[in-house]
C-alpha cells in the first residue's frame, strides 16, 4: 500500500507541475518570437577569441620528438 501511495502522489505532483508550467506560459505566449540583436558583436568576438586560443595552443605545443630510450632501428640493438 505504501508503494501505491507513493506512485499516486508522484503522479499527482507531476500533473500539477505540468499544469503550473502550462499556465505560467499562457500569459507570455505570442505567435511571433521576439529576437533582439541590439547590434551586438559578442558572437563574432567570441569566435575570434576561440580561434586565437586554438592558434596559440598549436604554436606553443612542441612537436613530438623521438624518445631517446627507444632505438630507431630494432636490428641495430642487441
Amino acid at each position: 500500500m505504501n508503494k501505491l501511495g507513493r506512485i499516486m502522489v508522484g503522479g499527482v505532483a507531476s500533473v500539477v507541475g505540468c499544469a503550473q508550467a502550462a499556465l505560467a506560459g499562457v500569459g507570455s505566449y505570442s505567435s511571433s518570437p521576439t529576437v533582439s540583436d541590439n547590434n551586438s558583436d559578442a558572437g563574432i568576438f567570441l569566435l575570434l577569441a576561440v580561434g586565437a586560443l586554438i592558434v596559440i595552443k598549436s604554436v606553443a605545443t612542441p612537436k613530438p620528438s623521438q624518445d631517446a630510450e627507444t632505438a630507431a632501428d630494432p636490428e641495430k640493438t642487441e
